[in-house]
């Protein structure tokens, strides 16, 4: 929808996917190894909101808005494979029912806000700053949910700041990115260690 003399657009989805015969890649382990395995998964639901906004609150300001909700679980898991700590907890046959739980790298919330603002400073100079802030709710990064693979809620800051002609044919800019020095886990591995 477009709002307010075209000032204002917001855009609404909302979304549900329901998967049969999910295959998901698990580790497995042996006394002294690890490997990757793919298993079979049941079934698993992802559903959701997702809101899209952009406000130009005048000639020079904007606000953007990106937001996500996330209900993701699988809906039968049973016969999972295990952590490596339910690993040596339980060496022999070691399975988890992981029915009901969030797969990996799903956030019940995530998204984006971010603050523009673009002016003339001169006849033919222009300009332009852009502030964002990205956030995300905490997720596992592997199947097996295990403890010390999970990132906790984080939130990281960028800004740009940049001088260009009024024809945009150059443009010198300053880019900082996650200025708060935010430490996000993007993958990992479980390990192994034998005595």
């Amino acid at each position: 929808s477009i709002l307010f003399d075209n000032s204002l657009s917001v855009n609404l989805a909302v979304f549900r996917s329901d998967y049969d015969d999910l295959q998901q890649a698990v580790t497995q382990y042996t006394a002294s190894s690890a490997f990757i395995a793919v298993t079979n998964v049941g079934g698993m639901r992802s559903q959701g909101v997702e809101l899209d906004s952009t406000w130009q609150i005048s000639s020079d300001w904007q606000f953007n808005a990106n937001v996500a909700y996330l209900d993701a679980e699988y809906t039968d898991f049973e016969g999972a494979g295990c952590s490596s700590i339910q690993k040596y907890n339980q060496p022999d046959g070691c399975t988890q029912d992981l029915s009901g739980k969030a797969p990996p790298f799903s956030p019940d919330y995530s998204g984006s806000v971010g603050l523009s603002y673009d002016t003339p400073i001169t006849e033919n100079l222009e300009f332009s700053s852009n502030l964002v802030m990205a956030f995300s709710d905490g997720y596992f990064l592997d199947v097996t949910r295990d403890s010390g693979l999970y990132q906790d809620a984080w939130q990281t800051y960028d800004l740009r700041l940049a001088i260009s002609d009024a024809s945009d044919t150059w443009e010198l800019s300053a880019v900082g990115r996650n200025l708060a020095d935010e430490k996000i886990m993007t993958a990992g591995n479980q390990a192994i260690a034998t005595l």
